[in-house]
């Protein structure tokens, strides 16, 4: 199963596949220099080609910043979840502050935390990786730990997977 894993933004978005837990491959996509109008087409294209790649997307939900909701980064999730669903790939949504707990330990890991982290897991990784290729990575490894636990729950208990653990914005 190879998973796609997401940090979303509107100006640079970080990916990384999994292939169970080995990192597939990894990229940025830029679009600083892409008119606002076209962001979102432009990562629809850009995520079309990996569409045919992968089974699942994982994707880190639009965080608010001084509590308000990010507009721009709103139509950026919500274009990545109906790309998804419209390719019929499972998909699952999480808040920074969970995944962030559950992978580095603390909801307000930075992303320096996040990524010693995860050179820890993946010590061959290049040093230089930006902080949104490192967010999507650390993303990834969580949704892929919460569906081993998920499988081991419905394998120990005898219940259905869908039963044990409803995942975020699923």
């Amino acid at each position: 199963m190879k998973t796609l894993a997401i940090d979303p933004g509107s100006r640079l978005l970080g990916w990384c596949i999994f292939q169970d837990d080995a990192i597939w491959a990894y990229g940025e996509m830029n679009m600083l220099k892409v008119p606002y109008a076209e962001r979102t087409a432009h990562i629809v294209r850009g995520l079309d080609s990996l569409s045919r790649v992968v089974d699942a997307v994982a994707v880190e939900e639009a965080v608010r910043f001084k509590g308000m909701k990010i507009p721009e980064l709103e139509v950026v999730c919500r274009a990545i979840r109906k790309w998804a669903k419209g390719h019929g790939l499972s998909y699952a949504s999480y808040n920074p502050a969970t995944w962030k707990k559950g992978f580095a330990g603390s909801p307000r890991a930075t992303k320096e935390q996040v990524a010693r982290y995860l050179y820890l897991q993946y010590p061959g990784l290049p040093a230089d990786l930006s902080d949104h290729i490192t967010d999507a990575m650390a993303i990834g490894v969580y949704h892929m730990q919460l569906q081993r636990f998920e499988r081991m729950v419905a394998c120990h208990f005898d219940i259905p997977q869908q039963a044990v653990l409803p995942l975020e914005g699923g």
